[in-house]
């Protein structure tokens, strides 16, 4: 029996909802992450009692660490195929949202060439959930892309950002007329971040310039991206899923942490 007990702490409009990544769970896909995991399951298997011995679970988690398999994407949890149960398993769970992302990869297998059926697949998709009352809400970037378009520098390079035009385009032309909320962006300071400051992500680079300006870029395909879509429909509700730290300074009355700590809560949560 449905329990209302919330009806009256929570607005009415107030979403429950649920989020993935459509490489983290669909299964099949091709693209830039899953390139990396091919070439680099052998090495990190290799490496896994350097990397993770210290955690407090080890011993348990060893054997899977060190298979290679383990890190390869490879079918997920199948959810391109298995959505229509997924959805059921959100409506029995009572929440009446869910966060989904939209593969490049799969919409433009190619450079400038569309595959029609994978539209159709998210059309699909999108209709699944609003004829089960879940409000869809599309995450069109969530840190994968084609292969070509990483071949050609990804957004670490400014004239690449026309690609990226060019795909929003594309969703807002087949996508929008059944969607209100749109992301479009995940966390670009944790991808710009971890893919080029630190070199732990794809494509494992530790370039500080580099970094800077993949971040400016993402910040102008943002910007874009928003203009192409309210264009398209000017009542869609677009934003980024960013990620916010809880930056403190060690000294809180020294000077110089609460200069640097203020610095680093702008760059690091605001300024995108």
């Amino acid at each position: 029996m449905k329990d209302d007990h919330n009806a009256n702490i929570f607005p009415k409009h107030f979403f429950w909802g649920g989020s993935t990544a459509a490489h983290q769970v669909e299964g099949g896909n091709t693209n830039q992450w899953s390139e990396w995991e091919s070439a680099n399951a052998k090495e990190l298997a290799q490496t896994a009692h350097r990397r993770l011995s210290w955690l407090p679970d080890w011993k348990n988690v060893k054997k899977q660490a060190e298979n290679p398999d383990n890190y390869i994407s490879g079918k997920g949890v199948d959810h391109y195929n298995l959505y229509e149960q997924d959805f059921d398993i959100i409506s029995k769970l009572q929440l009446n949202s869910f966060r989904f992302g939209i593969e490049w990869s799969r919409i433009e297998p190619q450079e400038g060439v569309w595959d029609e059926v994978e539209i159709e697949h998210y059309k699909r998709y999108i209709a699944a959930l609003r004829k089960r009352g879940i409000e869809p809400f599309a995450n069109i970037w969530h840190w994968t892309f084609p292969v070509w378009f990483a071949e050609m520098g990804g957004f670490a390079k400014r004239s690449n950002i026309k690609y990226f035009e060019r795909f929003v385009q594309k969703l807002a032309d087949e996508l929008v007329d059944d969607l209100s909320y749109i992301i479009t962006l995940n966390e670009p300071n944790v991808y710009a971040s971890f893919g080029y400051l630190s070199g732990e992500w794809v494509p494992q680079q530790k370039n500080p310039l580099t970094f800077l300006n993949v971040y400016k870029n993402l910040y102008v395909s943002h910007r874009r991206a928003y203009k192409i879509l309210k264009a398209k429909k000017p009542s869609l509700q677009i934003g980024i899923a960013q990620q916010l730290g809880n930056i403190q300074a060690k000294r809180p009355h020294n000077v110089f942490d609460q200069t640097s700590t203020r610095w680093m809560r702008y760059f690091w949560n605001w300024w995108f």
